[in-house]
């Protein structure tokens, strides 16, 4: 073997003994935590989590409470608190315009466009996941049986932000009642649920349904 080729072979082995010891400390420098994407709009924002420098994209922080803050010159700043435990987080933040300018630049760059759209579709698949393990009963609706009769549906709660209420229609005395037992046979308990009698008139309220009794109506 001659110089020229041990000379070769002694490169590539620090390198590769360098790349190794990259991904190593890599490794190390994750270990116990946890990975926060986080996903702005526009992209170039300078971002801060607990007043320390964060990236648009992937982060690893551990298990905690933390502030994110998001900056850019020609938009509003933006804060938002946010938990990460052991599980992949998603943090999506869409930056206001702060002068006409810019406003007008969001308002006609498609690629703006369809990168706000992007974020607001993940939040909003975020928020449904979260509806729908609150209130699991709400994947199996809107159901009707035309026998009992009676329907069910859902919509967003009075008393929980991230909650729902279940909505029996179309019932008559005993389709109320089975719309409880249907309920029941699928393991939950109504007493457990935010439920509405949508088209039922509660005698002491008058004319007033319960529907129209609820806060914000």
């Amino acid at each position: 073997m001659n110089i020229r080729t041990k000379r070769i072979i002694l490169s590539a082995s620090i390198i590769l003994s360098l790349i190794v010891f990259y991904y190593l400390s890599v490794a190390i420098s994750r270990m116990g935590k946890t990975e926060v994407t986080i996903d702005v709009a526009p992209n170039d924002a300078q971002v801060t989590i607990s007043g320390k420098k964060g990236r648009v994209g992937t982060n690893y922080l551990k298990p905690g409470n933390y502030e994110v803050v998001v900056k850019n010159p020609n938009y509003y700043e933006q804060k938002k608190m946010f938990s990460v435990s052991k599980v992949p987080k998603y943090i999506g933040i869409i930056m206001n315009p702060s002068n006409a300018e810019t406003e007008a630049k969001v308002a006609g760059d498609k690629k703006i466009y369809l990168q706000r759209e992007s974020i607001g579709g993940q939040l909003a698949l975020i928020r449904g996941n979260e509806i729908r393990s609150i209130t699991p009963l709400i994947n199996q609706l809107p159901y009707t049986d035309v026998a009992g009769p009676f329907s069910l549906d859902y919509g967003p709660s009075y008393l929980n932000g991230l909650g729902s209420f279940i909505e029996i229609t179309d019932s008559s005395p005993d389709g109320r009642v089975n719309a409880l037992k249907w309920i029941r046979s699928q393991g939950y308990n109504p007493t457990n649920l935010e439920i509405q009698f949508n088209d039922f008139q509660n005698p002491i309220l008058g004319n007033q349904t319960e529907k129209e009794s609820k806060p914000g109506n």
